[in-house]
């Protein structure tokens, strides 16, 4: 393992002199990582600036901190492409797999609820279109079935009141609810979202140094 020294990092311009922040060293990059006096971000951030370490770590290390939120990957394609990506930095599997399964997962994130967006698209369009489509089809047949054809009419009328009652209704609520309610709802939200996202910020970070250490142990030459 490649002794470094902060010189090997002022090409990558760094937003302050490392060696005026923590002084001169000589030291590996996983000496580096184990250290407690230089925040997590940094770290990782150092860790990953082109030359420092090998393709086949970052590769690894990517995907483990994709797996460290595995439960949001809900489309098969996604999840393969990380499988194949493991296995292509180990030495497993080929470029033109690699590309197979990226350019899947690629369709997999750019349009997620293609299929569910155009069945209701598709629904809307015809509700729209011709809302009184079932009471005029069974109007026609009103010779034949007068109940048949009463109770489409009816039917679609207390649709149509219904939809119409409901929509007033929900304007009128959300108009008295939502100017008295917003402040404080907002700043408690806000206040709230910020610390949590603050304190997840910091695990996640803490967790990507555990996860670079042990795969410089693993597999860094």
């Amino acid at each position: 393992m490649n002794t470094l020294t902060w010189s090997d990092f002022d090409q990558h311009k760094p937003c302050y002199s490392p060696a005026e922040r923590y002084g001169e060293w000589s030291v590996t990059i996983l000496d580096l990582m184990r250290r407690k006096d230089i925040p997590a971000h940094e770290l990782i951030w150092a860790a990953t600036r082109p030359g420092i370490l090998s393709d086949k770590t970052l590769r690894l290390f990517a995907c483990k901190c994709v797996r460290e939120v595995w439960h949001l990957l809900t489309d098969e394609r996604s999840r393969r492409a990380v499988e194949v990506a493991e296995r292509y930095a180990m030495g497993q599997s080929t470029d033109e797999e690699l590309a197979a399964a990226s350019d899947a997962a690629s369709d997999a994130e750019s349009n997620p609820w293609a299929a569910a967006w155009a069945a209701a698209s598709d629904a809307a369009s015809d509700a729209e279109s011709n809302p009184w489509a079932a009471a005029s089809d069974a109007a026609s047949d009103a010779e034949s079935n007068p109940w048949a054809a009463a109770w489409a009419a009816a039917s679609a009328a207390m649709a149509a009141a219904r939809d119409a009652a409901w929509a007033a209704a929900w304007a009128a609520a959300m108009a008295a609810a939502w100017q008295a309610a917003r402040d404080a709802a907002m700043a408690a939200a806000s206040a709230a979202m910020a610390a949590a996202s603050d304190a997840a910020w910091e695990a996640a970070i803490k967790k990507q140094v555990e996860i670079l250490i042990e795969l410089i142990e693993e597999v860094q030459p």
